[in-house]
């Protein structure tokens, strides 16, 4: 984890967290992230997390562990790949609807 500044202030940023393909499905990142986020909020500490689209389990779990998709960067700028993603997203879900 590093620190980004957000409006001259440094906060924690996550970029990715990544599992090897033979241990995942094991609750390992789940694990990893709770705990990350278990010590940012006793630090009183915001947090910013960075995905990619084509990362649809992470993105789910960071959704269950309490993560929004945001259209903004972490100093409020206009994301402009932001439509583009929810496009992809919701495309995702549908289809995972539709299995």
């Amino acid at each position: 984890m590093e620190k980004a500044k957000q409006d001259g202030t440094l906060v924690p940023l996550v970029h990715w967290v990544a599992v090897m393909p033979q241990a995942q499905r094991q609750g390992i990142a789940r694990g990893l992230v709770t705990q990350v986020v278990a010590v940012l909020e006793a630090a009183n500490e915001p947090m910013y997390l960075h995905t990619q689209t084509w990362s649809h389990a992470a993105i789910k779990l960071y959704q269950q562990l309490g993560f929004a998709i945001i259209a903004t960067d972490i100093n409020g700028n206009e994301n402009p790949e932001y439509p583009l993603a929810c496009q992809v997203l919701a495309e995702v879900a549908q289809k995972a609807r539709n299995e």
